[in-house]
């Protein structure tokens, strides 16, 4: 953890702050890259907004390798105190230190703040004014550009997936005119489709089978446990199976494994 300060080259004036990361540098680029869009009564935000370059600025590490919190804060206090930065004359600091929070908020706070943001005012003027108003060739590129290769955990996906089924579809009921129809089918002649002359690898084929097939790899039916998928046919697959007690090994339907309709499950299920 970090004690530093920030020097604007141009004022001559700075600000001590504390960190609890690692990377001092990261930390000072996010910080001039927040300013431009925070608003409020920072004095350091509004003078990273007046000097924009960051060739005007520069962050220091006063003391590192500090331990503990109550000690940040401590040496935070020490420092604003000793370099007067809350003076206007000579820094930007306009608390005495220690005072900041820097740690994660919870779920409470976090929706607190979810709500403001919804009443604001400049959020729904903004909301009104782009709502139905579809975004420009150039932007949906940018956007598509950098949301390739990125990965959404889990649990992100399960807070899409809820807020999709929460929301019902405003296309609910509603069908297309008889004239949007024929546009929509004249815009599509002689286009070739996106996956004309193109064929799914074989790893492909086999997570597109996986998944309409029910997986009953490792579940025991009797005696007889299913190993591995094989072969399918429309949604029913066939599996490589295993007799546990005398190890003899056959394909079954992944129906009749179920519902012991078969020769080999009749014989070594029990």
């Amino acid at each position: 953890m970090y004690i530093y300060l920030i020097v604007n080259h141009i004022t001559g004036k700075y600000y001590v702050g504390q960190h609890k990361g690692e990377d001092l540098k990261r930390y000072f680029q996010k910080k001039f890259s927040a300013a431009r869009h925070a608003c409020g009564s920072s004095h350091l935000f509004n003078s990273m907004r007046k000097h924009p370059l960051p060739c005007d600025w520069s962050i220091h590490a006063l003391l590192s390798d500090i331990q503990t919190r109550p000690e940040l804060d401590a040496y935070e206090r020490d420092f604003i105190a000793f370099l007067h930065s809350q003076d206007p004359e000579y820094g930007y600091n306009i608390c005495r230190g220690g005072e900041g929070f820097t740690g994660p908020f919870t779920v409470e706070h976090r929706a607190k703040l979810s709500l403001a943001a919804k009443v604001n005012k400049n959020y729904l003027r903004a909301a009104e004014t782009t709502r139905g108003v579809p975004r420009p060739l150039d932007v949906r590129i940018r956007i598509s550009k950098s949301n390739m290769g990125k990965v959404v955990s889990l649990r992100t996906r399960d807070k899409l997936r809820v807020a999709r089924l929460a929301q019902p579809d405003p296309r609910l009921g509603m069908h297309h005119s008889e004239v949007t129809k024929k546009r929509m089918s004249d815009d599509k002649k002689g286009m070739l489709g996106p996956f004309r002359g193109k064929h799914h690898t074989a790893k492909s084929k086999n997570k597109i089978r996986r998944a309409r097939v029910l997986d009953l790899e490792g579940r025991r039916f009797g005696n007889v446990v299913p190993i591995s998928i094989g072969r399918s046919s429309s949604r029913k697959a066939y599996w490589l199976v295993r007799c546990v007690e005398c190890g003899v090994e056959g394909v079954v339907r992944s129906d009749r494994i179920r519902n012991g309709n078969s020769r080999f499950m009749s014989v070594h299920k029990h």
